[in-house]
Formats: structure tokens, sequence, C-alpha cells
């Protein structure tokens, strides 16, 4: 029995025209596709990112006025002393340097 162009329609609308037209040959059908097997959700670091577990710091507290004003004042000395060498207790290795 043949098909008709409205069946031929039909089935093209149903999705079986295919399976029919292999049923005619005699071919099997056509194996589906496999879906790929979803990969596990392994966590990996975000260059940039902060690490598992941290946050960013946070912010320095405001510097006292009268700390500021003491530091500049003991510089201002410091520089008028043609600055002198610096203790040998401090462990800086900038405070042993002297201008030249």
């Amino acid at each position: 029995m043949a098909a008709d162009p409205a069946d031929i329609a039909a089935m093209r609308k149903q999705g079986d025209l295919g399976t029919y037209l292999r049923s005619l040959t005699g071919r099997p059908a056509a194996p589906k596709p496999r879906q790929p097997e979803p990969e596990p959700h392994l966590p990996r670091p975000r260059p940039g990112a902060w690490p598992d577990g941290a946050r960013p710091p946070s912010p320095m507290p405001p510097m006292p006025e009268d700390a500021i004003s003491r530091g500049v004042a003991d510089y201002r000395a410091w520089e008028a002393a043609d600055r002198p060498a610096a203790s040998t207790k401090c462990p800086c290795h900038a405070c042993s340097v002297r201008r030249t």
C-alpha cells in the first residue's frame, strides 16, 4: 500500500516520516545520540578571588590627629638634625642608611 501525499504530510508533522521510510528499505532505526554525562561540579578558584573562608580586610581605623602631628614634628626634627644615625636596636635597614 503506497502512502498518498496527505499521509506523508501527516507523518512529517508527527515526526514519523523517517521511521516510515526506514521501514520500507529494511534499514534499522538510527540510534539516538547519547547525551554527554554532566561534568561533576568541582570548586575551582577564580583568578583574583578571595580564597574560601576568607574575606577582604576591614578598612584601617582613622589615625588620631595628635599622632599625626607628633609624627610630623618628629620627622621635621630628624630632618633638621641632618638625619642622624638611627638606634642600633632598630631592625630596619633603612634606619641605618644615612643620606650622603
